[in-house]
């Protein structure tokens, strides 16, 4: 709705889909009840979510996490 308010506080709807002013005019009233409607409804409420690990993880920590994992699956092949 914030784009349709004029500076004198009006809300403007245009409607041109049909021949008739009639028609047109019922069929901005239609879509002025949608807009209010939508603008009436509650927002949700955002969901706080935590930080995942791996976003702060350095590129060191990640390369030594890495290296011992493979030194896991060498020795894992050196046993068979």
């Amino acid at each position: 709705i914030p784009g349709r308010i004029t500076r004198d506080g009006y809300i403007r709807v245009v409607a041109s889909r049909y021949r008739t002013q009639k028609a047109n005019r019922e069929a901005a009233i239609d879509r002025l009840i949608e807009l209010v409607a939508i603008a009436l409804r509650r927002q949700k409420p955002r969901k706080a979510t935590k930080v995942p690990a791996g976003c702060c993880e350095t590129s060191h920590s990640r390369q030594t996490r890495h290296r011992r994992k493979e030194a896991a699956t060498h020795a894992a092949w050196l046993r068979l």
